[in-house]
């Protein structure tokens, strides 16, 4: 067998006499002379290879200019890539914000309503002076402006703001809320309140701080319950006042005119 070398400067392919039976070495022959020249480790030219040696085989240097470390910070950053896609489901879900509880589904008779809300009717309060807590008239039930008493004491006092005051609105809506279910208690000691068909008129006042105008988002508070409670035989017409002080300090009073059957 004879092989001839021309100069690799030329990219001479390399010629062989071998028979034909080794034709499976020709494919990495015919990549050997398809490859660019091999550079030399200083720069200073091609390197010719050995006979019987591909190029693939020569040692690689990596040319001028070029980050020896490149390859490694390349292959350092798709690790790190990597790594960041397989923990994005789990940062994912510890970032996910819980979801909100469903609203109560409520239904059945105001009673009922009542007791699916966690909520029983207090004992009717004392009234403070010469009146009575309801009065029926006709199929028309007027309740007397009702405190937030809790037990016969009111758990906060003070006036209504948004900066630096004694009750935050958040906390008067609150106060509201058992302004309405005091006045429901009311209503219950001159009729059945499942009797009740209507809430026909709500009255709302609120011991406001000097600029606060948010009257109406505190008695929703009240206006909300009564809702709840009665479904939309409870929408009614309501009127939300700010006043500069309520009895005892109260920062919310509340009074509801029904519709019996």
């Amino acid at each position: 067998m004879t092989t001839e070398h021309e100069s690799r400067d030329e990219h001479t392919p390399v010629r062989t006499d071998e028979p034909a039976e080794a034709t499976a070495t020709q494919p990495q022959e015919d990549y050997a002379a398809d490859a660019p020249a091999a550079v030399s480790p200083d720069g200073g030219g091609d390197l010719d290879a050995p006979p019987g040696q591909p190029v693939d085989d020569l040692p690689y240097s990596e040319p001028d200019g070029a980050d020896a470390d490149g390859a490694s910070a390349h292959d350092d950053a798709a690790h790190d890539d990597v790594a960041h896609d397989d923990a994005t489901p789990v940062d994912a879900a510890h970032d996910e914000e819980p979801s909100e509880e469903a609203p109560v589904e409520l239904s059945g008779t105001p009673t009922e309503r009542l007791a699916q809300l966690g909520l029983e009717l207090p004992a009717t309060p004392a009234p403070l002076a010469a009146y009575v807590p309801a009065v029926r008239s006709g199929d028309l039930v007027y309740t007397s402006g009702q405190l937030p008493m809790v037990d016969g004491a009111l758990p906060k006092t003070g006036v209504v703001g948004d900066e630096a005051v004694d009750v935050t609105p958040e906390e008067a809506a609150a106060l509201a809320r058992r302004c309405a279910l005091n006045a429901l208690a009311a209503v219950a000691s001159v009729v059945d309140l499942d009797s009740v068909v209507r809430v026909v008129k709500v009255t709302g006042f609120v011991a406001s701080a000097p600029g606060f105008t948010a009257q109406p988002v505190v008695v929703n508070g009240a206006s909300e319950l009564l809702g709840q409670v009665f479904g939309d035989s409870g929408r009614h017409a309501r009127s939300a006042v700010g006043v500069s002080a309520l009895p005892l300090g109260a920062p919310v009073e509340v009074e509801v005119v029904v519709q019996v059957g």
